[in-house]
């Protein structure tokens, strides 16, 4: 589930503003978002390696993240 947004350009896309710089991928990262939101656990198909979802260290530990582009 997506508790916040590190960018506040994705944060707008996913409350359904348009964003200039995603009209190349916005239906991927549209899907891509809304299955990282429906993902509960660490170990969800989400967790695959060609989706790049990890977990960042330092100021964002214990956070996961996940490249769309």
């Amino acid at each position: 589930m997506i508790r916040s947004y590190r960018d506040k350009r994705t944060e707008a896309f996913e409350n359904g503003e348009s964003v200039r710089s995603f009209p190349d991928f916005s239906r991927q990262a549209g899907k891509r978002l809304e299955i990282l939101d429906e993902a509960k656990l660490t170990d969800h198909p989400i967790a695959l390696p060609g989706n790049r979802f990890e977990a960042p260290s330092g100021d964002r530990a214990g956070q996961f993240s996940i490249c769309i582009n």
